[in-house]
């Protein structure tokens, strides 16, 4: 029985424990996934991916009993940041990633060979999520055929900007601000996307603890806590490569962590690298180009920035006065506030260069972009969104339900107003002795105003709320709610010396019921998916490419298919106009008649009209039926009809005025025709 006591026995006995019931939670998740998301159970694949996941987890909760829960986390605790990159490096290796492009299996020859891959490893492709699978993805893959420059002929097959409207992954002094695109670049399409997803996410998560660990005085519990609500938070997960969201948050609360540790930094490399982070974390704010986000989530980090700075400020001078007239010890350095406002510069320098950089550069199609009827032309002035504050139990079961309200009621779990009337309380009795909480609750009162009721056009200018809108405020608003509730909970034990939250279960039991609420409304929203075969392993695909690379031209698609074209490599007239074509459309419309029609951003679906071209009436989604004779103004030369979705009407004639068309391609309701044209 003494050699059972033993850590390596012990070891041994967890690792296979962990083995036999990760083969059974393997058949269990085999199972849910049928239940919840309709799979044929035998035709989930036992993948290998799934069983060493489960095998790790349920390792890492073997351990507590084997070394001790306190000993595993201080284990954790330091070596984080080493685990963190294990973990990324392991996950960039296997090519995982939580795009729904496993959709695309099910909308293109669905009837092809079964291409390995497509199912997820957990979870299910969410159809939903057209802005991220139909037109954000096939933008990124597209940018590997241009050598990932800054202007993409295939998308839209039009010289498209890929520095602005959901700005892509190029070659460019830019990227040195955009370090989740570094991975297609270095490995490709496939890693390159598990890069970006797997990256986003553990920065996320690292960035938020430190945050909070900051904030709550080291608080362990209660930083993981935060990090939990909001890296797995249901708008975050809803939202998770699009608009990016992640990044605003990653960098925001980066250049807050080194605005503190500037003045903790004890030698002048320390600092200057300090200095240099927070210039490029502001560049990678600045690139994020969401303004309803970014308006609002910029009041939020210059509160927290003007706190870190002052606290960090008077900690220095603390510092100082006790090194007064001794030598200066342990490396404090007695700098002035000049030396300080030389480092300022150099962050003020290095963003400004960047953005000054991409302003220069861009500032043509970002005129254009400005002077479209969307985005450009919105603008809000709030109200009417206040029921979105308390959609945070309405989030547990998105994930789960048919709902037309998937994305759009998501939100943080900040769980208002709890948060704010316990940092009322905690207020009171401190005689408001937390700045720093007065200023959270300060602003989200003045956001939150602005949601409910609405603000002036004024004012709503003045503040630049006008760039945003209530719903996207309101969504800050439940992220501040986060930031009030873990900075007034996790401090009551200081707050009310009578009360020892570590003494009683609230100050484990509540963090802990935090994280697997959370955990339930956003772990499972995006699925685990194994490398892009989804897209690649269809037999179309490499039909496409062939024809591309033998002769290759412009292209028209079935809608949404257009958009699976470009991942190809074929320019394709409607695949999303992220930036309108208006040299293209006045072609075809000379007297503007329907300029605001297609000046916007746009999914494009077009028929095919034997007479003439005729523009349609819509929003986002806009249809066009090109006259047959105007094709060659457009220079087509393949079209290609998808039979499964059938947006696209088939060529009335194969032959008309000043052309004809071939069929070079019939394979699993897929039709490709080559186009030629008269002298």
């Amino acid at each position: 029985m003494g050699l059972l006591k033993t850590k390596p026995v012990r070891l041994l006995i967890a690792i296979v424990i962990s083995a036999v019931f990760a083969y059974a939670a393997n058949i269990l998740c085999k199972g849910l996934m049928a239940l919840f998301w309709g799979y044929d159970a035998s035709g989930i694949p036992g993948n290998s991916i799934r069983l060493t996941i489960l095998f790790f987890v349920i390792l890492f909760f073997a351990l507590h009993f084997v070394v001790g829960a306190k000993t595993l986390y201080e284990k954790v605790y330091r070596y984080r940041f080493l685990i963190a990159a294990i973990i990324f490096a392991a996950c960039v290796a296997a090519e995982l990633h939580g795009s729904s492009i496993g959709v695309w299996n099910a909308w293109v020859q669905l009837d092809a060979p079964y291409a390995n891959g497509s199912t997820p490893v957990f979870g299910t492709p969410r159809p939903e999520r057209t802005d991220e699978f139909i037109v954000f993805t096939p933008l990124s893959f597209s940018q590997a055929y241009t050598g990932y420059a800054a202007v993409n002929p295939i998308a839209q097959a039009w010289p498209t900007n890929m520095l602005t409207i959901y700005n892509q992954p190029v070659l460019d002094i830019t990227l040195i601000a955009k370090p989740f695109y570094w991975g297609y670049l270095l490995f490709g399409t496939a890693k390159g996307l598990s890069w970006f997803w797997c990256g986003r996410m553990i920065a996320l998560f690292l960035v938020t603890f430190e945050m909070f660990m900051l904030l709550t005085k080291e608080k362990k519990i209660w930083a993981v806590a935060a990090a939990f609500m909001i890296t797995f938070a249901s708008v975050i997960q809803w939202w998770f490569s699009i608009n990016f969201f992640v990044e605003m948050l990653v960098f925001g609360q980066l250049a807050v962590l080194m605005a503190w540790q500037f003045f903790k930094a004890e030698s002048v490399l320390k600092k200057t690298v300090c200095a240099v982070v927070i210039g490029i974390s502001i560049s990678a704010f600045a690139f994020s180009l969401y303004p309803a986000w970014m308006v609002p989530l910029t009041y939020l980090f210059a509160v927290l920035f003007v706190w870190a700075f002052a606290k960090g400020y008077a900690g220095r001078r603390q510092r100082l006065a006790l090194c007064a007239g001794e030598p200066v010890i342990a490396g404090v350095a007695k700098q002035t506030t000049a030396v300080i406002w030389i480092y300022a510069a150099v962050a003020i320098l290095i963003a400004a260069g960047l953005v000054g950089y991409w302003y220069l550069g861009n500032r043509d199609v970002i005129s254009v972009i400005q002077n479209t009827v969307y985005p450009g032309q919105r603008q809000s002035f709030g109200g009417g969104e206040g029921r979105n504050l308390f959609n945070y139990l309405m989030n547990i079961t998105l994930p789960y339900i048919q709902t037309n309200n998937y994305s759009g009621g998501a939100v943080f779990p900040g769980f208002f107003p709890v948060g704010e009337i316990i940092a009322v309380v905690c207020l009171i009795k401190t005689k408001a002795k937390d700045k720093l909480l007065i200023a959270l609750l300060a602003i989200n009162a003045f956001l939150i105003l602005y949601v409910t009721a609405g603000f002036p056009p004024a004012l709503a200018k003045a503040t630049l709320l006008s760039y945003s809108h209530a719903w996207a405020t309101a969504i800050v608003c439940t992220l501040i709610s986060v930031f009030i509730l873990i900075r007034a909970v996790s401090g009551l034990s200081e707050t009310f010396p009578g009360i020892s939250l570590k003494n009683i279960p609230l100050n484990r039991i509540l963090p802990v019921a935090l994280i697997v609420v959370s955990l339930i409304g956003g772990a499972s929203v995006n699925p685990l998916m194994q490398g892009i075969s989804a897209v690649t392993e269809k037999p179309v695909y490499s039909e496409i490419q062939k024809l591309q690379a033998e002769d290759g031209g412009i292209w028209i698609g079935t809608w949404p298919t257009s958009n699976y074209m470009i991942m190809a490599g074929a320019p394709t007239i409607n695949s999303t106009n992220i930036i309108p074509a208006l040299g293209r459309w006045e072609m075809l419309d000379p007297e503007g008649k329907y300029m605001d029609t297609y000046n916007r951003y746009a999914h494009v679906v077009i028929g095919f009209n034997k007479e003439k071209t005729v523009f349609g009436k819509g929003g986002e989604m806009i249809g066009i039926e090109i006259g047959l004779n105007d094709l060659k103004k457009l220079g087509v030369k393949y079209i290609l009809v998808n039979d499964s979705t059938n947006e696209v009407q088939d060529l009335p004639v194969l032959q008309w005025g000043n052309g004809h068309a071939e069929q070079i391609y019939s394979e699993f309701g897929i039709r490709i025709y080559k186009l030629f044209y008269n002298d």
